[in-house]
């Protein structure tokens, strides 16, 4: 950008050539004093109008379409209203009458709260004392706020984390207006100038997206939009990649801009590039949500950029439809006598026919589907929205046979009927699980439920793949079908009268737990992305499935050949098998169980009655089971056949042969670290702890579970402290299960003193069969995530408590202050001290103050921000962390930064790294300069220009910065 505004400068003084009127052009013919016209002060300016102008606000309105779209109701309401406003829906009305729509505005207005506008904190430096409440802060005293704290507080914003436009229609009950804590834009004379633009960018944005496109998320979790990383902007984690919907309709016909086409989603257009390659319709098509339009009237190139970032072909000019080949076009007629009982079965999605005659007997969800077939689908995927993935749209358009008739069409689409929700009987679940999809209902079990040996039913984690069906002790029934068609049927009353009770401990895991630590340490991979809370363990009750087996004829001990798998069948079509070996194993514990924990089965775990398989995988534990079948072949099921499967790394979803890998049984030695916790001798409690231990000092208490399947059991449980280049054996707890076998899982524990422990844990457990984990990940990829078993590892820094009161120091204050041998510097005053003194402003000398590490001392955060090129922001932070990792070892300060967690984020902008330290003895500010000194003296770089330096400690709730700038 300099070069750009020294060539601007050669024009404007030259006039040749002559330069176009802008922005720049009018700041360097101005009268401003020459020193504001540098290339590097004007390049500065560039770059905050260019971030200020685009990117703030792309990430308000990326951020606020999210949230709309993921609250049905939200979106529904605000598609009322705009309709109602807005009767031409390519035509905007002026502003002013954008912004007097209610809910529009409530929208915005949650939009800029949610999403806070500028979470970087933003400093004013007065000259003069400033006295707040019981405070003095000191002249040149950076004082500044955090827009993240104003708009998460509690006491303004109830259930902050909820996107709820409501509140800004609502009166407040002291009279104020609610604007009043909208900080998004600063307040007073330093509040944004260019607000007005921005606001109007939303407005006209999100009245166009909503009145004109008919919109859903796409694999889109609310972590793409939350708040995790600081550039200035609030950013999500670095593996999120962002918002993405897919466009399902709109009224707009096609649309030229840039020598691109834009397509209306109303009709079947085709289109091909150079090399006459058919591109899918737009309704097919990926669209990520990438708002850059200054204005409604750029509308289209934001739809554009999306689609074409997707999959669309780059055109000329719109298609001569006379030159395409024409889709069949089909009546809605003729699509309703391809139903249920026809040959062949055709369903409508969108606009489109289907012929799904050969899905069918793949289709995840069994028959279930044939509720659908003979009409639109679109009303069932709105409920079974675990539909909505590319993977199912692409096996989709592989039946795609044609287009219904535009003479059938209402308003450009094929009219849905509502249809009673099979959800809505589904039972209440407890709040502290953790929820991967509503409907059908997935969580995993929180902390507190994987910290104890039987696991609460309300605790346990929930794997569903339907709706919970409406079923009843007293009628239910189980029918076991020999393999020469015989049949046989229990009702529960008889399981429990003839057969004898047993119960069994067992712990369940989903096929897919710690899916999410493949997908971010190798990989993407498809399905839920469960973290490690896909287990549970409990205690069973019911009937040995072999001793049923026997009663209705199987002679168990001398197996027909034709009799190699039993299948199951639950009351909502769902199937998987077992092999026979393990249902008349007498050591195999299989049982059709009927209590939980010694209650009736909950609902959602299979109430009345449900198979339980220990040692496998949970999948093949049939829920609500109504039919066991003897045969020669396993479950012709999707769960069997298909989703329950491993392959190699080098296997793709689009190249995978299903049938080439059994499907899963038995699962792999596993073991996760569910707890870090602080335990102190001053407790009561931990000091009894500690004393099993040895120990006396402030300690960490490691915690977790581990299991093997098979009922292989667990003999040896290896922990490390500092991230596996040392290792020490944790406790096995004693606790005892009930089986043949050892079915649950094995708790564990490790204690050692703080002082020793790094900045990452890592656990990895051994079973009897001495298989372990590995520690990589990418060597036992699949693109299934299916059975991740990698060496769990966790930090101290995840429980760390984050700050209120901001500290800001300047980094030439203290190596101006430095006893050590460095280039000379120019003499700057000694930074005050970082603890505010009431009512006083003199601070005693900050060498003389330290830092106290009681038991309730909460951990130290160190923050550096930089500014600059990318690449000069790579060294910076290199040298930095080198220089942590150097003090590490530093006998005169590693003990202050053992248990340190590093956090590291760049952009194009800026970067930072944390530095989360848990304090264990007391901590002077000579520990941290001599850090300093070596991290920005490295290599004789002085650094110290590009960076800000934060120490951040936990205060008071008001949010102001303390620090000396010393310059």
């Amino acid at each position: 950008m300099e070069t750009d505004i020294h060539s601007l400068s050669k024009r404007l003084e030259t006039g040749s050539p002559k330069a176009e009127p802008g922005i720049f052009v009018g700041l360097l013919e101005s009268n401003l004093p020459s020193e504001d016209k540098v290339a590097d002060r004007m390049s500065r300016e560039g770059m905050a109008l260019l971030v200020a102008g685009s990117e703030t606000t792309a990430q308000t309105l990326s951020i606020t379409t999210y949230h709309i779209m993921a609250n049905s109701g939200v979106v529904t309401e605000l598609r009322k209203q705009l309709e109602s406003a807005i009767p031409q829906a390519d035509v905007l009305p002026p502003l002013a009458q954008l912004e007097a729509i209610p809910y529009l505005h409530a929208c915005v207005q949650e939009g800029l709260r949610i999403s806070y506008g500028i979470s970087g904190r933003l400093m004013r430096v007065s000259k003069n004392p400033i006295e707040y409440r019981d405070w003095v802060i000191a002249p040149g005293t950076p004082v500044g706020m955090s827009t993240v704290f104003m708009h998460d507080d509690e006491t303004v914003f109830p259930d902050h984390r909820a996107f709820k436009p409501e509140r800004w229609l609502e009166k407040r009950e002291d009279g104020t207006r609610l604007d009043k804590y909208l900080t998004s834009f600063g307040k007073g004379d330093r509040q944004c100038i260019g607000m007005n633009l921005a606001q109007a960018e939303l407005y006209m944005t999100i009245a166009s997206i909503f009145r004109q496109f008919d919109l859903e998320l796409f694999e889109t979790e609310r972590s793409t939009v939350e708040y995790y990383r600081d550039y200035f902007n609030s950013f999500p984690k670095s593996d999120c990649d962002g918002v993405k919907v897919l466009v399902k309709y709109s009224p707009v016909k096609p649309v030229s801009y840039s020598k691109h086409v834009l397509w209306s989603i109303d009709k079947p257009y085709r289109s091909t590039t150079s090399h006459a390659r058919p591109v899918k319709p737009p309704s097919q098509l990926l669209h990520k949500t990438a708002v850059v339009s200054a204005c409604a009237s750029l509308l289209a190139a934001t739809i554009y950029i999306g689609l074409s970032n997707a999959r669309t072909a780059h055109a000329e000019s719109p298609p001569n439809n006379n030159n395409q080949p024409q889709s069949q076009l089909f009546r809605l007629e003729e699509v309703r006598k391809h139903g249920r009982d026809a040959e062949e079965k055709w369903i409508t999605k969108g606009n489109k026919v289907y012929n799904i005659t050969d899905w069918i007997p793949g289709h995840p969800g069994g028959e279930v589907i044939l509720r659908a077939v003979g009409g639109p689908v679109d009303q069932y995927w709105n409920i079974f929205t675990i539909h909505k993935k590319q993977e199912v749209y692409d096996i989709l358009d592989s039946f795609y046979i044609g287009e219904v008739h535009p003479q059938d069409l209402v308003d450009g689409r094929v009219p849905v009927e509502q249809l009673a929700d099979p959800f809505k009987n589904d039972p209440k679940r407890d709040e502290r699980l953790i929820v991967h999809s509503a409907r059908p209902f997935n969580a995993e079990t929180p902390e507190e439920g994987l910290n104890s040996f039987i696991t609460p039913d309300h605790l346990f984690y929930v794997r569903q793949h339907m709706w919970v069906p409406d079923v009843h002790e007293k009628t239910h029934k189980v029918v076991i079908e020999l393999p020469n068609g015989d049949e046989k049927e229990y009702s529960l009353g008889d399981l429990k009268t003839k057969f004898k009770e047993a119960s069994i401990t067992a712990t369940l895991q989903c096929s897919g737990n710690r899916r999410k630590h493949m997908t971010h340490e190798a990989r993407s991979t498809n399905g839920l992305q469960w973290e490690g809370g896909a287990i549970s363990n409990a205690e069973w009750t019911g009937v040995r499935l072999r001793d049923i087996l026997k009663d209705a004829g199987v002679p168990i001990d001398d197996l027909p050949s034709n009799v190699k798998h039993v299948q199951f069948e639950g009351a909502e079509a769902y199937g998987a098998s077992i092999p026979i070996e393990k249902a008349v194993d007498q050591f195999g514990d299989v049982l059709l169980a009927y209590k939980m924990n010694g209650q009736p089965l909950a609902p959602d775990h299979g109430y009345p009655l449900r198979l339980l398989a220990p040692g496998n995988v949970a999948a093949r534990s049939v829920k609500w089971v109504t039919r066991v079948r003897l045969s020669d072949e396993e479950s012709t099921s999707q769960w069997q056949r298909r989703d329950y499967k491993c392959f190699g790394p080098n296997i793709g979803s689009s190249q995978v042969d299903w049938d080439s890998a059994p499907a899963i049984q038995e699962t792999p030695v596993q073991s996760a670290i569910t707890s870090l916790r602080d335990v102190t001798p001053h407790s009561a409690n931990d000091s009894k702890l500690l004393q099993v231990y040895g120990l006396e000092e402030d300690s960490i208490a490691v915690e977790g579970y581990s299991y093997a399947g098979g009922g292989r059991k667990i003999i040896r449980v290896d922990v490390s402290a500092d991230d596996g280049r040392t290792w020490h054996q944790a406790e096995l707890l004693p606790d005892q299960g009930k089986g043949a076998k050892a079915w649950a899982w094995t708790r564990w524990r490790w204690v050692l003193p703080r002082q020793q422990a790094g900045r990452c844990f890592v656990v990895k457990a051994v079973d009897e069969a001495y298989n372990t984990q590995p520690g990589e990940y990418e060597p036992n990829y699949n693109f299934r995530g299916n059975l991740t078993n990698q060496t769990s590892k966790a930090s101290p820094g995840k429980e760390t408590m984050r700050i209120q009161i901001l500290f800001i120091l300047s980094i030439l204050t203290l190596l101006s202050s430095s006893t050590l041998a460095l280039p000379p510097l120019h003499h700057h005053p000694r930074p005050h001290d970082l603890s505010p003194t009431r009512n006083n402003n003199n601070f005693p000398d900050p060498y003389d103050c330290d830092i106290p590490a009681t038991p309730t001392t909460p951990p130290l955060i160190l923050e550096f921000y930089s500014f600059g090129p990318p690449l000069h922001q790579h060294a910076v932070l290199s040298c930095l962390e080198q220089a942590f990792a150097d003090a590490m070892t530093d006998p005169s300060v590693h003990r202050g930064l053992m248990g340190t967690e590093k956090r590291e984020y760049r952009s194009t902008v800026g970067g930072s790294v944390h530095f989360v330290v848990e304090p264990d003895e007391r901590l002077t500010w000579e520990m941290w300069r001599q850090v300093l000194v070596k991290g920005f003296w490295m290599d004789g770089w002085d650094m110290a220009r590009e960076f800000q330096f934060f120490v951040l400690v936990p205060g008071q709730m008001e949010e102001f910065a303390w620090g000396w700038l010393g310059m």
